[in-house]
């Protein structure tokens, strides 16, 4: 985890019960290297004029 990813994951936690709901923190955290595979994952698989065109 990169020193930028541990602060944000650090402030997400600290905002947990004011910000973020409890429960959401606690599963992002449980599952965030799974979270990050995901979006490169898909991300990687969009051809990047695709994107262009959608947006």
């Amino acid at each position: 985890m990169s020193a930028l990813s541990a602060v944000r994951q650090l402030v997400i936690v600290r905002m947990s019960g004011t910000q973020f709901d409890p429960l959401a923190v606690e599963a992002f955290v449980a599952e965030e290297s799974t979270l990050r595979l995901l979006v490169h994952l898909k991300c990687s698989a969009i051809p990047f004029d695709v994107v262009e065109i959608q947006q």
